[in-house]
């Protein structure tokens, strides 16, 4: 009575009234609310899953979600979702029991759907298992099944076979009517004695079956009387166990006794681990303290590690400086030992040419004094010629004429004397000759 079809028909008429321009009026939560009867009521009584209607709505829900699942993960969730809870699997196997031919059909085809999960297969396989007795007739052996529903029984199975076929119901109640009515208009006498036979043998057609209903029964009865025999057989055998089990726990009983004497040494030996624990604490305690301690003075080394770390940081800082500092003076210094390796070099091949020359200037010193003294003895020759030369010009000067003095000048200009009786160019020309070969020399 919770689900007619004027309460989903309302649910829909949004749909059917609208024009499908778009897919905003269409979200998971609003299919979604369709089912959510179905799923907040407990699986008791199947009576509401054997209305047509409710079924056919179900199915038809689920087509069109499969449909929309094939192109939005959304719905593939919900879609899956709900094929796992119970109840719809329920539903899905009285529409395959008691559905038309599309409906049955749908129901197969979801099967074969991709959100339909293989989990819910079995699912709905078992639920076809717990429908069978409330749809089907059983067969007249089974005594007793047990269905989601409770425990269904044979007799009540027997009281849900039909007692007349359709056709024999409907001459039934026809000739119900007819008797009504003859008897209304006090024409009892009248009914034919076939038609009081065919009542009879509608009778004996309701006997013939309670017949059989009974022999059921029965036949339900000793299987249930084999049932309680092998449940007595079991019941023996578990009480025989249940024995030895006592007298095993006799023998442990007269175990404990010793078991008391272990306790009570057991005991002391705990008095005196709780002593020693005891000990241990007062201990652990005072540990604990210098423990303490220790941490304090550890987190005061840790900040003065720290700060030294800074400045072994700046330290480092500085001396990567200083190390590439060295290194470029390193390179400068290597550059001034090669110049002045080279200029040692220069200055040694100096000193071997100044050592050379000044061997050449005393050389030529000696030279020069050699020839200082042979000018001045060059000099003093030259002196004595000069008084000897005036001594004979005094001689020869009143003897010769003024003609003869221009010739006898011109002879002593000849011979390197002037008319004063000095020495011209023999004497003069001495030292420019020694400075230019000296000159020579250094070039």
């Amino acid at each position: 009575d919770w689900l007619f079809p004027q309460v989903v028909q309302k649910v829909f008429q949004p749909l059917l009234c609208t024009e499908v321009k778009s897919s905003d009026w269409l979200f998971p939560q609003v299919v979604q609310k369709v089912f959510q009867p179905l799923l907040c009521t407990e699986v008791k009584s199947g009576d509401n899953f054997f209305q047509s209607e409710v079924t056919a709505l179900y199915v038809h829900s689920l087509d069109l979600m499969s449909d929309l699942a094939s192109h939005d993960a959304q719905w593939l969730n919900l879609y899956s979702g709900l094929l796992q809870h119970k109840q719809v699997q329920m539903v899905l196997a009285v529409a395959l029991y008691t559905g038309s031919e599309i409906i049955k059909k749908k129901v197969l085809f979801l099967t074969s759907t991709v959100g339909f999960p293989s989990e819910s297969i079995n699912s709905l396989a078992k639920s076809l298992c717990d429908l069978e007795p409330l749809v089907l007739i059983p067969s007249s052996g089974s005594s007793k099944s047990t269905t989601l529903f409770g425990e269904y029984n044979s007799a009540s199975a027997h009281d849900m076979t039909p007692l007349f076929s359709l056709a024999q119901e409907g001459c039934l109640d026809q000739f119900i009517a007819k008797l009504q009515e003859m008897s209304e208009n006090n024409k009892i006498s009248d009914i034919s004695t076939s038609a009081v036979m065919e009542l009879y043998e509608y009778k004996l057609a309701s006997m013939s079956h309670s017949e059989r209903a009974l022999q059921s029964s029965l036949e339900a009865a000793n299987t249930h009387s084999t049932h309680l025999q092998h449940r007595l057989a079991q019941l023996t055998a578990e009480i025989s166990r249940r024995q030895q089990l006592l007298f095993h726990t006799q023998q442990c009983l007269e175990d404990n006794g010793l078991a008391d004497q272990e306790d009570k040494n057991k005991q002391m030996l705990i008095g005196n681990l709780t002593a020693t624990i005891e000990s241990l604490r007062k201990n652990l305690d005072e540990n604990k303290e210098e423990l303490m301690e220790s941490q304090q003075s550890n987190e005061e080394l840790k900040k003065k590690n720290e700060d030294a770390f800074k400045e072994l940081k700046i330290l480092e800082m500085h001396n990567k400086e200083s190390t590439s500092k060295i290194s470029e003076l390193n390179k400068m210094l290597s550059k001034m030992e090669d110049r002045i390796n080279k200029r040692e070099r220069v200055i040694q091949e100096k000193d071997t040419e100044i050592s050379k020359l000044s061997k050449n200037i005393e050389a030529f010193t000696a030279e020069v004094s050699n020839l200082n003294m042979f000018a001045k003895s060059q000099e003093r020759r030259l002196n004595e010629k000069d008084a000897e030369l005036n001594s004979v010009r005094f001689r020869t000067c009143h003897t010769h004429s003024h003609s003869r003095d221009g010739t006898e000048k011109a002879a002593f200009s000849c011979h390197g004397y002037s008319s004063d009786g000095e020495a011209n160019s023999l004497g003069v020309d001495l030292l420019p000759r020694v400075e230019r070969k000296r000159a020579g020399k250094y070039r």
